[in-house]
């Protein structure tokens, strides 16, 4: 199973075409299904595919190979297609009317005319023609059906577009400029010529006198032309375009974005924008009045071209002049502006229960002193007088805080209508300095045994809390620095209380969660960015449903998929400065065969006195092929092992940290394994490491990254990752003080070990930092409420012990930890080629133990297997590509054997033990993956087998009862049973 670049797409015969690594796969686009899968060449990417008589061709970074239509939909199990190899890079091909002739542009700018055989398949060149204007040539189109009527448009490094005649000579008959940079890709859709460029630009040409090469010579000379028109759209460079029928293009690339553009009337227009975030986008294709979507990633998304194309509709409430606006369900309540004659109208402003609450609703109309409320579930309605002037108004539940000049909030039982609680704010906005108006922003209510809990936001940014008993008078609010400092003097949005668990939206970008402690303070359990993957989103509101958060980014408004890490809904409103409202609404369409309902929202907002409404169907996006990461994969590691299936965890360069089931359950012939993703949860920092540990009772997951964070995550009940909602997981965070240096890897203590004075101890990990110290942490519930919380015990390292030269300021690259007899041991690898040990006791004393060295270079792999007994060993890979295993004996270590097979450095190994043998799974820059046997009583070395690997700059590796999983640029699964075949075929003894 293989998840990597895809590059290139075509359609043949009703089928999309897809070049996925070096493989061409086949899909059924009606039902959604790969059919078939056809390895094509080894270790090329897949960049161009042209339909032909009888087939395709498909173009490799230096090769091509045929495939016919017989066998794309043949067997996969049939073998290699033929292919033949180039001596330069293939931009593009073309067929001619001549029988098996094709003509093939080169990046060098040579155009060749090729008579291709097809048993076996070769190719024969006629003729040539280089350009007179030597230029790399990056994209091209391929005009006519012979070569006298051919006609080359080459896109260039340099950002020009030559046309010419190779039938006339090497002249360029015509250079186009406008780009600047690099041209990424040319079409030609009718009359019109539409091109990319490095400048993030898109263009449009006359194509109209390009027909054939004769009108061609007749009506151009040699000279520059310009555009007809240029825009730009894209926040980073656009690799692909691409038209429909109807004269819409399309354009994306770097900035995972799909813009959707008309030309009318001499000027483009981006008519809008599509967020797909799934990695750079490097191609597009239109069948079937669908948009098909290829991720460097590996993922491939479809969209319908008419959700691209159909505008919004805005929709205009007929009152003017209004001033403030809530929706209760079907009604509309309003406050207009003062009117024609000078007259006010006395209502200030209007407040309503928050948009996440479903039944019971209150809404109020807010005078200078009085308030009128209005309550949904039984119609009433009825006038509260006060003697202060009313500054804010919020409503939580059944419950109305009013807060007044006098500092003092009135807690509102409005179905009883009676004062709950009277609230002090005077002492807390003096710890605070507070001299000015405070606004309040919303409130949450709870209660708690016999007292009450309630939390208040306000716009400056402070979280007040008290606890108090029902109906009781000057109960003092609280407030804290330590939780204040999280929302950066930002308006916090709104508050949700969930039994004692409290959720703030902060206008920062943050989502807090908060636990209610019986002695009535708040204890801050996980902070961090509600939308991390949308840059600049500010968290508003929470839905009525669980899934989806409301927030603005920019001047749109987002309606965002928690669990999908996707906007469903945007619509430009002008910001989030204004009042708004939203709403899930019934779906009542009519569906065709196959069909699934979608789900409508009604967005409203104020703009200009008028009252906005858009109706909007919430789309998530199609995957025919899902994402494992948007960018780089960092690193793997494996959960656990079972009969059924295994998980593992991965981390990459988009900040997420994903974990994933590999199994044989809803596997196709095509796939041996399957790859479905679980539960993505989000780590702040760039990571660096993944590691986890497995306990009776809980699941630990640690990451390390940039900075020295080291973020944990706890499952209490494993199993319940399968459901694929995260909100509920809540993680650890710890940064060491003083310092910056990243985390370069981490090993969680396998085993029992017991720390003295340590009480409720969860789980115990060492790092390593790129400063060459090495802390070993232990997590702890001091409360014993869920809190927990890093305790650093003690750090080490090279430098932290007398008489131990380290004049070469090495640092440690990777770790491994074991416990034995109550006592820890640690297994360093340094950049210096040194293997260091130490060990520690439960008084958590280190003491350093040896210094072994492998070898003159950096150490870049190490993995052990060691028993109880502190016996076992140690395969450590270097820079250089040479692998040593060492067998550990209590505290000796001695050298047992010397793998050199890789030619660049190793940066995965995996060792078992099986009986009188050490199985050995090695990893490398040269895109190796490499099996060998090492007999333990001769010491002899075997090479099983070796795979080249479709996954470029491989990172990690992890080894599960159902093969080798390999991440870096993608992932790759290479099935444990062809290593069997290997095995069968015979080994060769290692030179």
């Amino acid at each position: 199973m293989l998840i990597c670049r895809r590059l290139a797409m075509a359609s043949r015969n009703g089928y999309l075409l897809c070049g996925h690594g070096s493989s061409l796969e086949l899909f059924d686009v009606k039902s959604s299904r790969k059919i078939a899968a056809h390895k094509l060449f080894d270790g090329e990417d897949i960049y161009k595919i042209r339909n032909v008589l009888g087939g395709v061709f498909v173009l490799g970074q230096r090769s091509v190979a045929y495939v016919t239509d017989e066998r794309l939909l043949g067997d996969v199990a049939n073998g290699h297609s033929t292919s033949w190899v180039f001596f330069d890079q293939p931009i593009d091909i073309t067929p001619l009317d001549e029988k098996n002739e094709v003509a093939v542009l080169f990046g060098t700018s040579l155009l060749a005319l090729y008579r291709y055989e097809l048993s076996p398949f070769k190719m024969h060149i006629l003729k040539h023609v280089r350009s007179e204007r030597y230029a790399l040539t990056t994209s091209c189109v391929l005009l006519g059906s012979s070569w006298s009527a051919l006609t080359v448009i080459a896109g260039t490094m340099d950002g020009e577009i030559l046309v010419s005649v190779p039938s006339s000579g090497s002249t360029i008959r015509t250079v186009l400029e406008c780009h600047r940079g690099m041209v990424f890709d040319i079409i030609r859709w009718n009359e019109f010529l539409y091109s990319v460029a490095d400048d993030r630009s898109l263009a449009v040409w006359d194509a109209s006198n390009l027909t054939n090469s004769n009108q061609f010579i007749d009506n151009i000379s040699s000279n520059h032309k310009s555009e007809l028109d240029v825009r730009y759209g894209h926040s980073s460079r656009p690799y692909c375009v691409c038209t429909d029928n109807d004269g819409h293009i399309y354009t994306a690339g770097n900035d995972e974005t799909v813009c959707v553009w008309s030309y009318v009337d001499g000027r483009l227009k981006m008519i809008y924008q599509r967020n797909i975030r799934c990695g750079p986008i490097r191609a597009l294709h239109i069948m079937d009045r669908k948009l098909f979507v290829a991720c460097e990633s590996g993922a491939l998304v479809t969209i319908p071209i008419d959700e691209l194309c159909e505008h919004i509709e805005f929709q205009n409430h007929p009152w003017q002049n209004v001033r403030d606006f809530v929706r209760v369900h079907d009604v509309i309540y309003r406050v207009d502006e003062n009117n024609g004659d000078g007259q006010k109208n006395f209502a200030r402003f209007l407040s309503r229960s928050p948009l996440y609450a479903t039944d019971a609703l209150i809404m109020t109309y807010v005078w200078e002193k009085s308030c009128h409320f209005f309550m949904d579930n039984n119609g009433s309605q009825y006038w509260e007088y006060f003697n202060s002037v009313i500054l804010s108004v919020n409503i939580c539940g059944i419950y109305a805080l009013i807060y007044c000049v006098d500092r003092i909030g009135r807690l509102l039982d409005v179905t009883r209508r009676t004062v709950v609680a009277t609230l002090n704010f005077d002492d807390a906005l003096n710890y605070h300095s507070i001299k000015s108006v405070m606004r309040i922003s919303t409130i949450a209510v709870t209660s708690i045994g016999a007292k009450m809990f309630i939390t208040v936001g306000t716009v400056s940014g402070h979280l007040f809390y008290t606890d108090f008993i029902p109906f009781s008078s000057n109960v003092l609010m609280d407030s804290s620095y330590q939780i204040n400092k999280h929302f950066g003097r930002k308006v916090i949005n709104q508050l949700k209380v969930q039994d004692d668990d409290i959720f703030a939206l902060g206008g920062n970008g943050i989502l807090a969660h908060f636990k209610v402690c019986d002695d009535g303070l708040l204890h801050v359990i996980a902070v961090g960015l509600a939308c991390p993957w949308l840059h600049g989103f500010t968290p508003s509101s929470f839905s009525t449903s669980d899934d989806l958060i409301l927030g603005f980014q920019g001047t749109c408004f987002h309606v965002v998929d928690l669990r999908l890490r996707d906007s469903v809904g945007i619509v430009p409103c002008g910001g989030s400065n204004r009042h708004w409202s939203f709403s899930l609404q019934s779906n009542y369409d009519v569906l065709q065969k196959g069909e699934i309902r979608k789900r409508r929202g009604r967005f409203e907002f104020l703009r200009n006195g008028v009252i906005v409404c858009v109706d909007l169907y919430l789309e998530h996006l199609h995957f025919l092929v899902p994402r494992v990461h948007r960018k780089e994969i960092i690193d793997i590691c494996t959960i656990f092992d079972t009969e059924e299936s295994s998980y593992v965890a991965t981390v990459g360069s988009d900040h997420l940290l994903q974990i994933a089931e590999i199994g044989p359950q809803h596997c196709t012939t095509l796939e041996p394994t399957c790859y479905e993703t679980f539960l993505p949860l989000f780590n702040s920092f760039a990571p660096t490491c993944v590691c986890t540990s497995v306990s009776p009772k809980s699941l630990q997951i640690v990451v390390g990254g940039e900075k020295g964070s080291v973020v944990m995550w706890i499952i209490v009940e494993p199993n319940t990752f399968m459901i694929g909602d995260s909100c509920d997981i809540r993680p650890i965070s710890y940064k060491r003080p003083h310092s910056s240096a990243r985390v370069m890897d981490i090993a969680v203590t396998s085993g029992k070990f017991t720390v003295s004075n340590v009480h409720r101890c969860e789980c115990c990990c060492a790092v390593a930092y790129g400063d060459g110290t090495i802390e070993f942490l232990t997590v702890t519930d001091h409360e014993g409420i869920g809190d927990l919380s890093f305790q650093k015990m003690f750090s080490f390292g090279l430098r932290s012990f007398e008489g131990y030269e380290n004049s070469d300021y090495s640092i440690f690259t990777k770790l491994v930890s074991w416990v034995s007899n109550d006592t820890i041991y640690f297994y360093a690898a340094s950049t210096s080629g040194k293997l260091c040990t130490w060990k520690a006791s439960s008084d958590c004393i280190p003491q350093f133990l040896s210094s072994t060295l492998v070898e003159n270079c950096g150490l870049s792999a190490l993995t052990p297997e060691i028993t109880e007994d502190t016996t076992g060993h140690l395969a450590v890979g270097t820079d250089s590509g040479r692998i040593t295993i060492f067998s550990v004996f209590d505290e000796d270590v001695g050298k047992l054997a010397t793998i050199e097979y890789h030619a660049a450095t190793v940066n995965g190994i995996v060792l078992k033990l099986k009986q009188s043998h050490l199985e050995l799974v090695s990893l490398a820059q040269d895109c190796i993956l490499a099996i060998h046997l090492i007999d333990i009583a001769s010491k002899d070395v075997r090479c099983i087998c070796a795979v080249p690997l479709d996954v470029f700059d491989p990172r990690s590796l992890v080894v599960t009862r159902y093969g080798a999983v390999v991440v870096g640029n993608g992932l790759q699964v290479i099935p444990y049973a062809e290593w069997l075949q290997c095995e069968s075929s015979g080994s060769k003894s290692h030179p």
